[in-house]
């Protein structure tokens, strides 16, 4: 069985990594599962693995939660050919977590243009981690959660259609792809909320 690969992403805001592990190659035998290991510390120290999580043949995901910021921390995944065949380790994702709201975007504006627009605007975070690859914005109509907004660049939005004398509550974080490791993606904070009501229409 070739080394397995992985991909992951790491919520801020949650302290969450999710993995996706891609199917297995090259098994000769019955696969059975994927272990994931985890260990603590700068890799310098090279302290032992410890297992994580036994998955089934048929699972692939995986959430690792409560991850503490500023500590660094290696993941990595092997394969399991039955009965007790483990696979080569795959290449470790080597990662530290920031402290929450140091990678959420700054100084977030709301403008009402005129009764149906607001513009939002937000300056880069503080911290990065990487290439910023887009973001995501939240948003309320009258506190009523609306669905999520994605783009790929800017730091500018422009919400339309919207009604006089709503009130609009929006609030956005960064997707970070950093160099290394390559297969992850970095989800930082979303910064506090704004606010601001759009004005009656003109008579």
């Amino acid at each position: 069985m070739k080394k397995p690969k992985f991909e992951a992403k790491y919520y801020e805001h949650r302290e969450e990594l999710d993995l996706l592990i891609h199917d297995p190659e090259d098994v000769k035998g019955k696969f059975g599962g994927f272990e994931v290991l985890l260990r603590i510390g700068s890799p310098v120290l090279r302290n032992e693995w410890n297992s994580e999580a036994n998955l089934t043949a048929s699972e692939r995901k995986y959430k690792v939660g409560t991850l503490l910021p500023s500590v660094p921390y290696e993941l990595t995944v092997r394969g399991l050919v039955l009965p007790n065949v483990f696979s080569e380790l795959a290449d470790p994702l080597l990662f530290k977590p920031s402290k929450a709201d140091q990678c959420a975007p700054q100084n977030v504006k709301l403008e009402a243009i005129d009764p149906h627009t607001v513009n939002m605007k937000w300056d880069l975070p503080a911290k990065s981690h990487g290439h910023i690859v887009g973001y995501t914005i939240l948003w309320n109509l009258n506190n009523r959660k609306q669905k999520s907004i994605h783009l790929s660049s800017g730091q500018s939005y422009i919400f339309t259609n919207l009604q006089p004398k709503v009130s609009l509550s929006a609030s956005v974080c960064a997707h970070y792809k950093p160099e290394v490791p390559p297969n992850l993606e970095y989800i930082g904070s979303f910064s506090k909320p704004s606010t601001v009501i759009t004005p009656p229409s003109v008579q």
